[in-house]
């Protein structure tokens, strides 16, 4: 086994472990057998009696116990698997570390009886955003950590904002979504806030961000050209290459007029204004 991966042996996740982990909970049917299962999954028939699986094996439902395979991928097919899960900006696999567990998956928090093997894939951090868990299901008919099971993040990155919160003891969150509070001509600076915590929905898509060089930030949120010809702010107050509100101050510029937009106060005076 490649030395990249710190590989805890089999275990079955202590319940804190599983709610930051696998988040997808499901509930496995039974494989099917030439009679019928005496046993529910998470049972094996032990001498006539069905038993509780074993530590570091599963049992799907068919009255036998498995053990947990191994992870028998290279280093760059693990790579390979996960990439398409990982939305990050050049995510840092080198600091990644993999885990094989086996729980009981199904909407009954804290059970025991192991049920199916996973892998969990933890620390996946990219430029700015931030991975908590990555994990899969083992699979029977490809024969190996190859059913995705869930994705939760700690920190999106710029122009996103976290989504949907796994939960009351949990950081994480299932998804990040795109940011769509910047107008026209302005970049994302970092991300928004997340859309809920502890199940209370807060207000999100307030990522920040600023006008892309050669833009003016407006009084009304806008950004627009600034004067090509010059400078381009007059003691904090942008000058525009064009007209853009109903009273403006022209600015002479090399045989070329740019504009300063202003509005009048009550004696009527022309007030300079973004």
């Amino acid at each position: 086994m490649n030395l990249f991966f710190y590989i805890q042996s089999i275990m079955r996740c202590r319940a804190v472990d599983l709610a930051l982990a696998i988040c997808a909970l499901i509930t496995i049917g039974g494989v099917g057998t030439a009679r019928a299962a005496q046993c529910n999954a998470g049972y094996w028939l032990n001498n006539g009696e069905c038993a509780a699986c074993s530590e570091a094996y599963y049992c799907p439902g068919d009255d036998a116990q498995y053990a947990c395979p191994e992870i028998n991928m290279t280093r760059q097919e693990l790579i390979n698997m996960i990439s398409p899960y990982v939305l990050l900006t050049n995510p840092y696999y080198s600091e990644m570390t993999v885990m094989v567990s086996t729980e009981w998956f199904t909407h009954t928090y804290n059970a025991k009886n192991i049920e199916k093997c996973g892998i969990v894939i933890r620390g996946i951090n990219g430029d700015e955003a931030r991975i908590n868990a990555l994990s899969f299901y083992y699979s029977e008919s490809v024969g190996a950590y190859a059913d995705y099971s869930a994705c939760l993040y700690t920190k999106a990155y710029a122009g996103y904002y976290l989504s949907q919160h796994h939960g009351q003891s949990s950081s994480s969150y299932n998804a990040f979504k795109p940011c769509t509070n910047a107008p026209a001509n302005a970049h994302y600076t970092g991300p928004g806030t997340p859309d809920s915590v502890d199940g209370t929905i807060v207000d999100a898509n307030d990522c920040p961000w600023e006008c892309d060089d050669g833009f003016g930030h407006t009084s009304d949120d806008r950004c627009l050209p600034l004067c090509r010809i010059g400078e381009t702010a007059m003691n904090g107050i942008n000058i525009y290459a064009e007209k853009h509100t109903k009273y403006a101050m022209a600015v002479p510029r090399n045989g070329a007029t740019c504009w300063i937009n202003a509005t009048r106060d009550i004696g009527g005076k022309l007030v300079p204004t973004n």
